[in-house]
């Protein structure tokens, strides 16, 4: 309960800083690697999101999709590391929490994201975004990876 509450939070006052939004909808390839020798899986994760971005540099925010038949969520800090407002193309790095299997008969499972990817701008507010991911989900079993290169639309 204090992660949704910690964003909040963070967005506020991102939003009172002057803070830029920015959204996104992409998808592409993905693929699950886990500890059990040839149990590789190869598959599509699709999602959209939307952060604000403080100071041109710093963002935080949240993205809903699917990962093959599993509906995700993940909240996520990400820092540009030019600045949003660059003409014509930026890099980030970002970071956080997932929830894999919502609404999944199966149950759900928790896991940490990282990724790095690239928006490159067509005009003021429409560019290409392109990223990749990897979900990390501790097991006491072993370490399973939901990995996806990703392209789509970002508008800012």
């Amino acid at each position: 309960m204090r992660t949704p509450l910690i964003i909040v939070f963070i967005t506020l006052i991102a939003a009172s800083a002057q803070a830029q939004g920015l959204g996104y909808v992409e998808g592409g390839l993905a693929g699950l690697v886990d500890p059990f020798p040839g149990n590789r899986s190869d598959s599509f994760h699709a999602g959209g999101g939307g952060e604000v971005v403080a100071a041109d540099r710093l963002g935080v925010g949240g993205e809903i999709g699917f990962f093959s038949r599993l509906i995700t969520a993940s909240g996520n800090a990400t820092l540009h590391l030019t600045p949003l407002s660059a003409p014509k193309a930026g890099a980030f790095v970002t970071g956080g929490y997932s929830r894999f299997g919502i609404g999944d008969g199966e149950g759900g499972f928790n896991a940490w994201n990282v990724g790095a990817g690239a928006h490159v701008w067509f005009g003021d507010r429409t560019g290409l975004r392109l990223e990749f991911r990897d979900h990390i989900r501790p097991d006491e079993r072993g370490t399973t990876q939901y990995w996806s290169i990703r392209a789509g639309i970002a508008f800012r």
